[in-house]
């Protein structure tokens, strides 16, 4: 076994790898299937969860913590994915975020433009090559 394998194994055993679990919150099943298939095409090894609610994507991450949350702005009941953007940021302001939306620019484009300057955001329908960009990016943040 090679320093590296070694390294690795200590780092997993002792609790110091970095998550690689991504959360998609998203209520459209097409988007969740083409976000998987981008995801498994950057990292096989991701593990994905995909809740479609901010309520329930709140929930889980205090039970796990994840690498990326890539979240839809209109969700399934209350609240939206920039409601769950800033509610993440105030206790995770570390873990990358990227938001989609269907409402082109004029909605939440601006709206999230409004809180962070920074914070990806992707129209739908968008190209499977700029998605895949922005997550390589936003996961190389995090290694």
């Amino acid at each position: 076994m090679g320093l590296g394998a070694i390294t690795g194994y200590l780092k997993k055993f002792l609790g110091f790898e970095q998550a690689r679990d991504v959360l998609i919150v998203e209520d459209d099943l097409s988007y969740k299937i083409m976000l998987e298939r981008i995801l498994r095409s950057i990292d096989p090894r991701l593990k994905i969860k995909w809740t479609t609610t901010a309520e329930a994507a709140k929930a889980v991450f205090q039970k796990e913590h994840y690498a990326l949350v890539i979240a839809d702005f209109a969700l399934e009941g209350d609240g939206t994915g920039l409601d769950l953007w800033k509610a993440l940021r105030e206790r995770h302001p570390t873990v990358p975020f990227i938001l989609i939306s269907g409402y082109a620019s004029a909605g939440p484009a601006k709206t999230a433009s409004g809180y962070a300057t920074d914070l990806p955001f992707l129209t739908k329908p968008f190209p499977a090559m700029r998605c895949r960009q922005m997550i390589e990016s936003a996961l190389e943040v995090r290694s």
